[in-house]
């Protein structure tokens, strides 16, 4: 009986359905929304590929390691903090505008793990899925400033906010060298220069300068050039200042280091800490510190970081070289950026294939 409720599972989720699934979902939209369409396209996706990897443990038992135990460890301080936190629906669910609450990390776990199990020729394809689809991306950022089709003079690609764009390219630059000729590293590099952002700027030459150490400090050195000509021409607000917002968040922890406040509490967070100085936000919105490290603290409290640091840790000790500077790429844009479902797909990918 499990023998044939695997295969007919298997039937509605073969394992090409499933690249095309992750590798279509950076375009995901509907009218004018980017991330909420992109979130639930993932998690109904996830609910399939959950009973995939359920039916298909009866014929291959799942092998957990190191990495998914601290995963699962740091998923379940997020549980916990969330259920104690200041909205536990919410954190469970996924509130506010990410919609990155526990059952969203769960199943970023449960993709990560069946990509772990495709065969040799399906993670090729997931690769050139993904790389195909950064190159795509990189074009219509590029048209998307040529034609002057902008906000505030800069692409928002299919993904809704120019440095979620910038750093999508950035991570995604890795599978574009994975498995395409060298020649089209300039669309992602190009379109980051055109979107004019620094974080984007920095994780992707993190990765270029890995690919030929040879070039390593010229590549840096541009990188940063890059950033000081792009910083003294754009206009800052009280509202984009990252030193501001990682005052407040370093203030939230230490009022609450142990269990912190819950999954998607960022919002609820600086409503609070901009009212008590007197801050009017109006009708914008803060809800991520723009720093992954800071939020993982706000949400999870000093145990939940320190886990999520030790996974991360051993996500790096097991990694070759090219892989390691990808993921140091998505940490450098994670420490001045919020993170877009489209940022954790490809971390989850690049750990898993």
């Amino acid at each position: 009986m499990l023998e044939v409720v695997r295969k007919i599972v298997n039937s509605f989720l073969p394992s090409n359905i499933l690249v095309l699934w992750l590798g279509f979902l950076p375009f995901i939209m509907w009218g004018g929304f980017y991330e909420g369409p992109k979130v639930l396209y993932f998690l109904i996706g996830s609910f399939f590929v959950c009973t995939s990897l359920i039916v298909n443990t009866y014929k291959k038992p799942l092998k957990i390691g190191k990495v998914d135990l601290f995963f699962l460890l740091w998923l379940i301080l997020l549980s916990v903090s969330s259920f104690l936190g200041v909205h536990p629906q919410e954190s469970f669910t996924g509130g506010s505008y990410r919609h990155q609450g526990v059952i969203f990390f769960l199943a970023l776990w449960v993709t990560g793990k069946r990509t772990s199990i495709l065969s040799t020729n399906s993670k090729r394809l997931l690769i050139k899925a993904v790389a195909f689809g950064v190159v795509a991306e990189a074009v219509i950022a590029a048209m998307q400033f040529i034609s002057g089709s902008l906000y505030f003079g800069r692409p928002l690609g299919t993904i809704g906010e120019t440095n979620a764009v910038a750093g999508y390219l950035a991570m995604g630059t890795y599978f574009v060298y994975k498995t395409l000729p060298l020649k089209y590293l300039v669309l992602p590099v190009l379109s980051i220069f055109l979107s004019a952002s620094r974080a984007g700027g920095l994780a992707v030459a993190t990765f270029l300068a890995a690919i030929n150490r040879k070039f390593f400090i010229p590549i840096l050195v541009a990188a940063l050039m890059f950033v000081g000509i792009v910083s003294t021409s754009q206009m800052t607000s009280l509202f984009e200042d990252r030193l501001l917002f990682w005052k407040m968040g370093m203030t939230a922890v230490a009022e609450k280091p142990i269990t912190g406040y819950g999954a998607e509490s960022g919002e609820s967070i600086y409503n609070t800490l901009f009212a008590r100085e007197r801050i009017n936000l109006e009708l914008l919105m803060v809800d991520r510190s723009h720093n992954l490290f800071l939020d993982i603290a706000m949400w999870s409290g000093i145990p939940g970081l320190f886990v999520f640091a030790l996974w991360l840790y051993h996500v790096f000790a097991l990694s070759d070289w090219h892989k390691r500077f990808a993921l140091l790429s998505f940490l450098i844009y994670s420490f001045f950026q919020p993170l877009s479902v489209v940022h954790w797909i490809l971390l989850i990918i690049t750990i898993n294939i």
